[in-house]
C-alpha cells in the first residue's frame, strides 16, 4: 500500500507541475489578454487545480479506510510482498480447468479470495509472513471443511516451488 500511496503523491506532483507549466506558458502567449481574461483563466485554473486536489484527498481517504479494514496480516505483509526475494506465504483452497468467479466473493477471516491463472485457475487466501501463521490457518480451514486446502509460497506475487524455498533457507 505505501508503494501506492507514493505512486499517487508522484502523480499529484507531476500533474500539479503540468498544470503550473501550462499556465506559464499560457501567460507567456496571451500576454496581450484583457485584464477582464486573465481573471477568468486565472479563475478557471485555480478551479481546476482545486478540483484535482479534491480529486487526490478523496482517493487517499478512500485508500486509507481500505487500508484500516484489512486484516492484520494483510496489513503487515502489503509492504513485504512488493520487496524483491521476499517470501510469503498464501492458501490454496482450489484449483480449476474453468474460471469460478463465485469464488472470490466469499470472504474468510483472513480476507477475501484471489484468483491467479496460470494453466489453471487457482483460488488463494491470506498472505502471511511465517509459516507458523499460515499453519494455523490451513488448520482452521481444514476443520471448515476445506480439507484439499494446502499452502504455497510466494515471492513477487508469483508463486515458488517448496524445493526452491527450502534450499534458500539452509
Amino acid at each position: 500500500m505505501l508503494e501506492e500511496k507514493e505512486l499517487l503523491e508522484t502523480r499529484k506532483r507531476l500533474r500539479e507541475e503540468a498544470i503550473i507549466n501550462e499556465m506559464s506558458r499560457l501567460k507567456t502567449n496571451n500576454s496581450k489578454l484583457g485584464l477582464k481574461n486573465r481573471v477568468l483563466f486565472s479563475v478557471l485554473i485555480s478551479l481546476v487545480v482545486g478540483l484535482l486536489l479534491l480529486v487526490f484527498q478523496f482517493k487517499n481517504n478512500i485508500l486509507n479506510e481500505i487500508e484500516y479494514k484489512k486484516p492484520i496480516n494483510e496489513q503487515s505483509t502489503e509492504v513485504l510482498k512488493h520487496q524483491f526475494n521476499v517470501v510469503y506465504f498464501r492458501i490454496q483452497i482450489g484449483s480449476y480447468v474453468t474460471r469460478h468467479p463465485e469464488l472470490i466473493g466469499r470472504s474468510f477471516q483472513v480476507g477475501g479470495v484471489d484468483e491467479y491463472k496460470d494453466s489453471r485457475y487457482r483460488y488463494f487466501i491470506g498472505h502471511f509472513v511465517t509459516l507458523e501463521e499460515s499453519n494455523k490457518v490451513l488448520d482452521d480451514l481444514k476443520q471448515e471443511g476445506y480439507i484439499d486446502a494446502f499452502i504455497v509460497p510466494f515471492r513477487d506475487n508469483l508463486p515458488v516451488s517448496w524445493n526452491k524455498v527450502w534450499s534458500e533457507l539452509r
